[in-house]
C-alpha cells in the first residue's frame, strides 16, 4: 500500500480506506491452527501463481468445508487440481523458459525439470 504523506486529504483517507478493507483478522493464539494456516498459504501461493491474483477459480478461493462433525476438510476440487499435473504445469511453465515449457505434460516431467534447475522435489 502507497500513502503519500504528502497528497490531499481526499487521497490519503481513500488510501487508509483501502488498506481497513484488507486489514488481516488476528486470531488469539489459543485458536490459532499452525497446520491449517500453512496448508492455506501454500494453496493460495500455487493458484496465484497458476491463475493470477486476480483470476483464481472460484472454486480454488476457498479451499476448505466443514462436514457435519465440524471436521475441516479440502473441497474435493480443489483435492482433484492438487492431483492433476495441471497447476504444477503452469506454476513450472512460468519459472522454466524456451522448449522445455513445452514438454510439460505430467507430474513426472515436472519433477525432472525443476530438478534440472536445481529445486529439489520430495514427497
Amino acid at each position: 500500500l502507497d500513502v503519500d504523506i504528502c497528497a490531499s486529504g481526499d487521497s490519503a483517507r481513500r488510501n487508509m480506506e483501502s488498506l481497513a478493507e484488507c486489514a488481516v483478522e488476528i486470531v488469539p493464539l489459543e485458536l490459532y491452527d499452525s497446520f491449517r494456516a500453512k496448508i492455506a498459504a501454500n494453496l493460495q501461493w500455487i493458484c496465484a501463481k497458476a491463475y493470477g491474483l486476480e483470476n483464481i477459480p472460484e472454486e480454488l478461493k476457498d479451499p476448505f468445508y466443514t462436514d457435519q462433525y465440524e471436521q475441516e476438510h479440502i473441497k474435493p476440487p480443489v483435492i482433484k487440481v492438487l492431483q492433476s499435473s495441471e497447476l504444477y504445469c503452469r506454476v513450472c511453465s512460468l519459472i522454466l523458459k524456451g522448449d522445455q515449457v513445452a514438454a510439460l505434460q505430467g507430474h513426472q516431467p515436472v519433477i525432472q525439470a525443476l530438478s534440472r534447475k536445481g529445486i529439489c522435489v520430495t514427497e
